[in-house]
């Protein structure tokens, strides 16, 4: 090899290595940018859990608020509700849990007699219009028939406070007189000869 050959494959070599060199400066650049991105996202997603932590309560509290004075204005001082919140398919669940006064746990979806679970069916409908952004309108069909007749009145009379305080609209359907009392409109329906007939 001659010398200007040598010389000539010092350069390219000089030349790789450059470029090399700098192709590793732009990939360490690469890895810092990838590391700092990887803290901002982490960072970001422990802020994004703390914000969702907070949602959580104060929801909880809002609606645990209002079911447990639906629930203390029919059975006081006998039971108290709270949430249970879950992330199940990258959804959050809430799930209500009531707790009697000694400190047993009330699954409502097995739970029967009484009312409790309509009264907590009620007043949670009530709670989600409370947080919610929508119109104001609650439509319920029969929703004191499996309430005991003497708690009637009183879910009744907090019904029809809630409307008044709150602006709600609430539409019902019922066979029951004590929903005629509160009731600023009422229309009878009635079976006539197979038709029916709105007064």
């Amino acid at each position: 090899m001659t010398v200007q050959e040598m010389s000539i494959a010092f350069h390219r070599a000089d030349a790789r290595h450059t470029a090399l060199t700098e192709q590793l400066v732009t990939l360490k650049k690469k890895e810092v940018d990838l590391t700092t991105a990887s803290l901002d996202a982490e960072e970001a997603l422990i802020i994004f859990q703390e914000v969702e932590k907070a949602m959580h309560e104060k929801i909880r509290f809002k609606i645990k608020d209002i079911v447990d004075v639906a629930l203390n204005s029919i059975f006081p001082g006998k039971y108290t509700c709270d949430l249970e919140f879950s992330t199940k398919r990258d959804q959050t669940e809430a799930k209500p849990v009531l707790y009697t006064k000694e400190g047993y746990v009330l699954n409502p979806m097995t739970s029967n007699g009484g009312g409790v679970k309509d009264i907590l069916s009620f007043s949670l409908r009530i709670a989600l219009l409370v947080i919610s952004k929508n119109e104001k309108v609650l439509v319920l069909d029969e929703p004191m028939k499996a309430v005991s007749v003497d708690l009637r009145e009183d879910v009744y009379s907090i019904l029809k406070t809630l409307s008044t305080e709150m602006g709600l609209q609430v539409i019902m359907t019922s066979h029951d007189e004590y929903a005629k009392a509160i009731a600023d409109k009422i229309f009878e329906f009635t079976l006539i000869g197979g038709e029916t007939n709105a007064n």
